[in-house]
Protein backbone atom coordinates (compact mmCIF):
# COMPACT_ATOMS: atom_id res chain seq x y z
CA UNK A 1 0.00 0.00 0.00
CA UNK A 2 0.92 3.48 -0.77
CA UNK A 3 1.49 6.23 1.16
CA UNK A 4 -1.46 7.96 -0.40
CA UNK A 5 -4.10 5.30 0.22
CA UNK A 6 -2.68 4.82 3.59
CA UNK A 7 -3.93 8.46 4.34
CA UNK A 8 -6.97 8.26 2.53
CA UNK A 9 -8.06 5.08 3.95
CA UNK A 10 -7.31 6.45 7.51
CA UNK A 11 -8.64 9.90 7.22
CA UNK A 12 -12.05 7.87 5.79
CA UNK A 13 -12.03 6.11 8.87
CA UNK A 14 -12.03 9.26 11.11
CA UNK A 15 -14.94 10.35 8.96
CA UNK A 16 -16.56 7.35 9.44
CA UNK A 17 -16.32 7.17 13.23
CA UNK A 18 -17.89 10.51 13.82
CA UNK A 19 -20.91 9.79 12.22
CA UNK A 20 -23.60 8.64 15.25
CA UNK A 21 -24.96 5.09 14.22
CA UNK A 22 -28.25 4.57 12.67
CA UNK A 23 -27.30 7.87 10.47
CA UNK A 24 -26.68 8.76 6.83
CA UNK A 25 -24.29 11.10 5.08
CA UNK A 26 -28.07 11.83 3.56
CA UNK A 27 -29.24 15.16 4.62
CA UNK A 28 -33.24 14.83 4.52
CA UNK A 29 -34.87 12.04 5.97
CA UNK A 30 -38.13 12.16 5.66
CA UNK A 31 -38.17 14.03 2.15
CA UNK A 32 -40.03 16.75 0.64
CA UNK A 33 -43.26 16.77 -1.01
CA UNK A 34 -41.93 17.34 -4.38
CA UNK A 35 -38.63 16.63 -5.92
CA UNK A 36 -35.63 19.23 -5.84
CA UNK A 37 -36.12 19.61 -9.53
CA UNK A 38 -39.61 20.68 -9.56
CA UNK A 39 -38.98 22.87 -6.43
CA UNK A 40 -36.16 24.52 -8.17
CA UNK A 41 -37.77 24.63 -11.06
CA UNK A 42 -35.09 23.16 -13.43
CA UNK A 43 -36.10 21.08 -16.17
CA UNK A 44 -34.06 19.53 -19.02
CA UNK A 45 -32.46 22.11 -21.69
CA UNK A 46 -35.45 22.11 -24.19
CA UNK A 47 -35.14 21.68 -27.98
CA UNK A 48 -34.15 24.12 -30.41
CA UNK A 49 -36.86 25.23 -33.12
CA UNK A 50 -34.46 23.47 -35.61
CA UNK A 51 -34.06 20.50 -33.96
CA UNK A 52 -37.90 19.65 -33.65
CA UNK A 53 -38.25 20.66 -37.35
CA UNK A 54 -35.97 18.15 -38.37
CA UNK A 55 -37.87 15.35 -36.21
CA UNK A 56 -40.78 15.97 -37.67
CA UNK A 57 -41.38 13.84 -40.45
CA UNK A 58 -42.61 14.75 -43.96
CA UNK A 59 -45.58 13.25 -46.56
CA UNK A 60 -45.23 12.70 -49.94
CA UNK A 61 -48.76 10.81 -50.34
CA UNK A 62 -51.94 10.53 -48.50
CA UNK A 63 -54.59 8.21 -48.56
CA UNK A 64 -58.32 9.80 -48.42
CA UNK A 65 -61.72 8.67 -48.56
CA UNK A 66 -64.26 9.64 -50.88
CA UNK A 67 -67.53 8.37 -51.52
CA UNK A 68 -66.88 5.33 -49.46
CA UNK A 69 -63.82 4.37 -51.58
CA UNK A 70 -60.30 4.93 -50.77
CA UNK A 71 -57.54 6.84 -52.57
CA UNK A 72 -54.12 7.45 -52.48
CA UNK A 73 -53.12 10.91 -54.11
CA UNK A 74 -49.21 12.21 -54.65
CA UNK A 75 -48.72 15.18 -53.15
CA UNK A 76 -46.85 17.84 -55.58
CA UNK A 77 -45.19 19.36 -52.40
CA UNK A 78 -44.05 17.67 -48.86
CA UNK A 79 -45.59 18.26 -45.42
CA UNK A 80 -45.32 18.06 -42.14
CA UNK A 81 -46.66 14.48 -40.23
CA UNK A 82 -48.65 16.52 -38.04
CA UNK A 83 -52.54 15.81 -37.10
CA UNK A 84 -53.60 19.80 -38.05
CA UNK A 85 -51.73 19.41 -42.18
CA UNK A 86 -52.63 16.12 -42.57
CA UNK A 87 -56.09 16.88 -41.82
CA UNK A 88 -56.21 20.46 -44.09
CA UNK A 89 -54.82 19.13 -46.78
CA UNK A 90 -57.34 15.63 -46.80
CA UNK A 91 -59.99 17.84 -46.89
CA UNK A 92 -58.39 20.06 -49.93
CA UNK A 93 -57.87 16.86 -51.88
CA UNK A 94 -61.81 15.84 -50.84
CA UNK A 95 -63.06 18.99 -52.25
CA UNK A 96 -60.94 18.86 -55.40
CA UNK A 97 -62.50 15.25 -56.24
CA UNK A 98 -66.27 16.42 -55.34
CA UNK A 99 -65.24 19.50 -57.76
CA UNK A 100 -64.21 17.29 -60.65
CA UNK A 101 -67.05 15.03 -59.90
CA UNK A 102 -69.67 17.99 -60.28
CA UNK A 103 -68.18 19.47 -63.00
CA UNK A 104 -68.08 16.06 -65.04
CA UNK A 105 -71.75 15.53 -64.04
CA UNK A 106 -72.50 18.53 -65.21
CA UNK A 107 -71.02 18.11 -68.60
CA UNK A 108 -72.76 15.02 -68.68
CA UNK A 109 -76.30 16.46 -68.02
CA UNK A 110 -75.28 19.40 -70.52
CA UNK A 111 -74.87 16.85 -73.40
CA UNK A 112 -77.94 15.09 -72.66
CA UNK A 113 -80.25 17.79 -73.12
CA UNK A 114 -78.42 19.22 -75.55
CA UNK A 115 -78.79 16.16 -77.65
CA UNK A 116 -82.85 15.83 -76.57
CA UNK A 117 -83.65 19.56 -77.71
CA UNK A 118 -81.69 19.11 -80.72
CA UNK A 119 -83.92 15.32 -81.69
CA UNK A 120 -87.29 16.96 -80.55
CA UNK A 121 -86.59 19.46 -83.07
CA UNK A 122 -86.24 17.18 -85.48
CA UNK A 123 -87.73 13.97 -85.19
CA UNK A 124 -90.54 15.17 -81.98
CA UNK A 125 -92.35 12.03 -82.62
CA UNK A 126 -89.38 9.96 -81.64
CA UNK A 127 -87.91 11.87 -78.82
CA UNK A 128 -91.89 12.48 -76.74
CA UNK A 129 -92.01 8.47 -77.33
CA UNK A 130 -88.89 8.13 -75.07
CA UNK A 131 -90.80 5.79 -72.25
CA UNK A 132 -88.38 8.41 -69.82
CA UNK A 133 -90.68 10.51 -70.38
CA UNK A 134 -93.59 9.48 -69.87
CA UNK A 135 -95.77 11.34 -72.34
CA UNK A 136 -98.94 9.31 -73.89
CA UNK A 137 -99.06 10.67 -77.63
CA UNK A 138 -101.98 9.38 -78.59
CA UNK A 139 -103.60 10.97 -75.63
CA UNK A 140 -101.47 14.22 -76.37
CA UNK A 141 -102.56 14.28 -79.85
CA UNK A 142 -106.32 13.96 -79.13
CA UNK A 143 -105.58 16.45 -76.03
CA UNK A 144 -104.68 18.97 -79.27
CA UNK A 145 -107.58 18.28 -81.53
CA UNK A 146 -110.02 18.78 -78.32
CA UNK A 147 -108.64 21.96 -78.21
CA UNK A 148 -108.56 23.22 -81.79
CA UNK A 149 -111.95 22.51 -82.22
CA UNK A 150 -113.15 24.21 -79.21
CA UNK A 151 -111.18 27.39 -80.18
CA UNK A 152 -112.65 27.18 -83.76
CA UNK A 153 -115.98 27.72 -81.97
CA UNK A 154 -115.38 30.45 -80.11
CA UNK A 155 -114.95 34.27 -81.09
CA UNK A 156 -111.55 36.67 -81.48
CA UNK A 157 -113.27 38.45 -78.42
CA UNK A 158 -113.48 35.71 -76.34
CA UNK A 159 -110.05 33.92 -77.16
CA UNK A 160 -108.36 37.40 -76.73
CA UNK A 161 -110.27 37.34 -73.29
CA UNK A 162 -109.22 33.93 -71.92
CA UNK A 163 -106.10 34.63 -73.30
CA UNK A 164 -105.56 37.94 -71.21
CA UNK A 165 -107.41 35.99 -68.06
CA UNK A 166 -104.59 33.21 -68.36
CA UNK A 167 -101.91 35.79 -69.13
CA UNK A 168 -103.35 37.52 -65.58
CA UNK A 169 -103.14 34.60 -63.50
CA UNK A 170 -99.55 33.77 -64.58
CA UNK A 171 -98.25 37.25 -63.21
CA UNK A 172 -100.41 36.42 -60.05
CA UNK A 173 -98.62 33.49 -59.39
CA UNK A 174 -95.30 34.98 -59.90
CA UNK A 175 -96.08 37.61 -58.03
CA UNK A 176 -96.98 35.36 -55.37
CA UNK A 177 -93.86 33.74 -55.66
CA UNK A 178 -91.77 36.99 -55.09
CA UNK A 179 -93.60 38.13 -52.16
CA UNK A 180 -92.96 34.62 -50.64
CA UNK A 181 -88.93 34.99 -51.63
CA UNK A 182 -88.64 38.66 -50.55
CA UNK A 183 -90.35 37.11 -46.84
CA UNK A 184 -88.28 34.23 -46.89
CA UNK A 185 -85.24 36.58 -46.95
CA UNK A 186 -86.43 38.55 -44.56
CA UNK A 187 -86.58 36.21 -42.29
CA UNK A 188 -83.51 34.40 -42.92
CA UNK A 189 -82.25 37.96 -42.45
CA UNK A 190 -83.83 38.45 -39.03
CA UNK A 191 -82.81 34.94 -38.03
CA UNK A 192 -79.32 35.99 -38.59
CA UNK A 193 -79.36 38.99 -36.81
CA UNK A 194 -81.10 37.74 -33.60
CA UNK A 195 -78.39 34.73 -33.60
CA UNK A 196 -75.73 37.10 -33.91
CA UNK A 197 -77.14 39.56 -30.84
CA UNK A 198 -77.78 36.79 -29.11
CA UNK A 199 -74.51 35.18 -29.22
CA UNK A 200 -72.51 38.41 -28.90
CA UNK A 201 -74.94 38.98 -25.52
CA UNK A 202 -74.11 35.36 -24.29
CA UNK A 203 -70.38 35.75 -25.09
CA UNK A 204 -70.04 39.21 -22.95
CA UNK A 205 -72.38 37.70 -19.98
CA UNK A 206 -69.85 34.72 -19.33
CA UNK A 207 -67.26 36.93 -20.46
CA UNK A 208 -68.26 38.45 -16.98
CA UNK A 209 -68.90 35.48 -14.83
CA UNK A 210 -66.76 32.51 -13.30
CA UNK A 211 -68.15 29.95 -15.93
CA UNK A 212 -66.71 29.15 -19.42
CA UNK A 213 -68.16 29.56 -22.81
CA UNK A 214 -68.56 26.11 -23.23
CA UNK A 215 -71.13 24.15 -25.49
CA UNK A 216 -72.80 22.83 -22.03
CA UNK A 217 -73.07 25.97 -20.28
CA UNK A 218 -74.15 28.06 -23.51
CA UNK A 219 -76.97 24.87 -24.09
CA UNK A 220 -78.62 25.30 -20.71
CA UNK A 221 -78.61 29.16 -21.24
CA UNK A 222 -80.26 28.71 -24.67
CA UNK A 223 -82.63 26.40 -23.04
CA UNK A 224 -83.73 28.23 -20.20
CA UNK A 225 -84.22 31.55 -22.60
CA UNK A 226 -86.11 29.58 -25.15
CA UNK A 227 -88.41 28.37 -22.20
CA UNK A 228 -88.82 31.92 -21.00
CA UNK A 229 -89.80 33.39 -23.94
CA UNK A 230 -92.31 30.63 -24.87
CA UNK A 231 -94.08 31.33 -21.68
CA UNK A 232 -93.95 35.41 -23.12
CA UNK A 233 -90.73 36.59 -21.12
CA UNK A 234 -88.21 39.13 -21.97
CA UNK A 235 -85.30 36.88 -21.72
CA UNK A 236 -81.52 38.11 -21.70
CA UNK A 237 -78.71 36.02 -21.07
CA UNK A 238 -77.47 37.47 -18.06
CA UNK A 239 -80.86 36.78 -16.52
CA UNK A 240 -80.91 33.16 -17.23
CA UNK A 241 -76.97 33.18 -15.92
CA UNK A 242 -76.90 32.88 -12.10
CA UNK A 243 -79.88 29.68 -12.30
CA UNK A 244 -76.85 28.20 -14.61
CA UNK A 245 -74.49 28.34 -12.56
CA UNK A 246 -76.41 27.33 -9.85
CA UNK A 247 -77.73 24.29 -11.74
CA UNK A 248 -74.02 23.17 -12.76
CA UNK A 249 -72.66 23.68 -9.19
CA UNK A 250 -75.43 21.83 -8.01
CA UNK A 251 -75.20 18.77 -9.96
CA UNK A 252 -71.19 18.51 -10.43
CA UNK A 253 -71.16 18.65 -6.34
CA UNK A 254 -73.93 15.63 -6.35
CA UNK A 255 -72.20 14.08 -9.42
CA UNK A 256 -68.73 13.58 -7.35
CA UNK A 257 -69.84 13.29 -4.09
CA UNK A 258 -71.29 9.83 -5.07
CA UNK A 259 -68.27 8.51 -7.72
CA UNK A 260 -65.63 6.61 -6.98
CA UNK A 261 -61.89 8.38 -6.94
CA UNK A 262 -60.90 6.41 -9.77
CA UNK A 263 -63.90 7.30 -11.72
CA UNK A 264 -63.44 11.00 -11.34
CA UNK A 265 -59.81 10.99 -11.89
CA UNK A 266 -60.80 9.40 -15.33
CA UNK A 267 -63.80 12.28 -16.10
CA UNK A 268 -61.77 15.12 -15.25
CA UNK A 269 -58.67 14.08 -17.55
CA UNK A 270 -55.16 14.57 -16.98
CA UNK A 271 -55.00 17.84 -18.57
CA UNK A 272 -56.99 19.30 -15.18
CA UNK A 273 -54.81 17.23 -12.76
CA UNK A 274 -51.85 18.75 -14.39
CA UNK A 275 -53.51 22.12 -13.34
CA UNK A 276 -54.08 20.93 -10.06
CA UNK A 277 -50.67 19.37 -9.47
CA UNK A 278 -49.06 22.54 -11.10
CA UNK A 279 -51.04 24.96 -8.32
CA UNK A 280 -49.75 22.86 -6.00
CA UNK A 281 -46.19 23.25 -6.78
CA UNK A 282 -46.85 27.15 -7.27
CA UNK A 283 -47.98 27.25 -3.47
CA UNK A 284 -45.11 24.82 -2.37
CA UNK A 285 -42.10 27.15 -4.05
CA UNK A 286 -43.46 29.70 -1.97
CA UNK A 287 -46.84 31.02 -3.20
CA UNK A 288 -45.02 33.36 -6.19
CA UNK A 289 -48.09 34.13 -8.66
CA UNK A 290 -50.66 32.04 -6.29
CA UNK A 291 -51.49 35.37 -4.33
CA UNK A 292 -52.32 37.17 -8.20
CA UNK A 293 -54.30 34.36 -8.92
CA UNK A 294 -56.09 34.44 -5.39
CA UNK A 295 -56.98 38.55 -6.13
CA UNK A 296 -57.88 37.89 -9.74
CA UNK A 297 -60.28 35.18 -8.05
CA UNK A 298 -61.56 36.91 -5.43
CA UNK A 299 -61.95 40.14 -7.95
CA UNK A 300 -64.00 37.41 -10.23
CA UNK A 301 -65.70 36.51 -7.66
CA UNK A 302 -66.99 39.86 -6.33
CA UNK A 303 -67.80 40.82 -10.41
CA UNK A 304 -70.45 38.26 -10.34
CA UNK A 305 -71.91 38.86 -7.12
CA UNK A 306 -72.30 42.42 -7.81
CA UNK A 307 -73.98 41.27 -11.67
CA UNK A 308 -75.53 38.60 -10.02
CA UNK A 309 -77.60 40.86 -7.21
CA UNK A 310 -78.12 43.61 -10.20
CA UNK A 311 -79.73 40.72 -12.55
CA UNK A 312 -82.13 39.84 -9.34
CA UNK A 313 -83.43 43.21 -8.96
CA UNK A 314 -84.14 43.44 -12.51
CA UNK A 315 -85.71 40.01 -12.60
CA UNK A 316 -87.60 41.06 -9.00
CA UNK A 317 -89.27 43.64 -11.28
CA UNK A 318 -91.09 41.95 -13.56
CA UNK A 319 -91.06 37.50 -12.53
CA UNK A 320 -88.46 35.81 -10.85
CA UNK A 321 -86.86 33.67 -13.33
CA UNK A 322 -86.23 31.27 -10.29
CA UNK A 323 -89.90 31.24 -8.95
CA UNK A 324 -90.45 30.42 -12.78
CA UNK A 325 -88.13 27.85 -13.70
CA UNK A 326 -88.58 26.42 -10.35
CA UNK A 327 -84.68 25.72 -9.89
Amino acid sequence: MSIEEAISADTFSEVSSDVPAGDTLSSDSDGPEFSDDELSGSDDEPQTKEEIKAEIKKLRKLTIKYNGKDYEEELPFEIEDTPEAVDYMKKQLQLARLSQSKSQNYSQLEGEVRSFIEELRTNPRKALANPNIGIDLKQLAADVLQEEMENSAKSPEQLEKERLELRLRELEGERAQEKEEVRKREYERTLNQEYERYDIAMSQALEGSDLPKSPYIVKKMADYMMLGIKNGLKVEPKDVLPIVREEMHSDLKEMFAVMPAEVIEKMMGNETYDKVRKYRLTKARGGKGSSKSSAATNKSVKDVGSSSKSTSKQIENSQSFKDFFGV
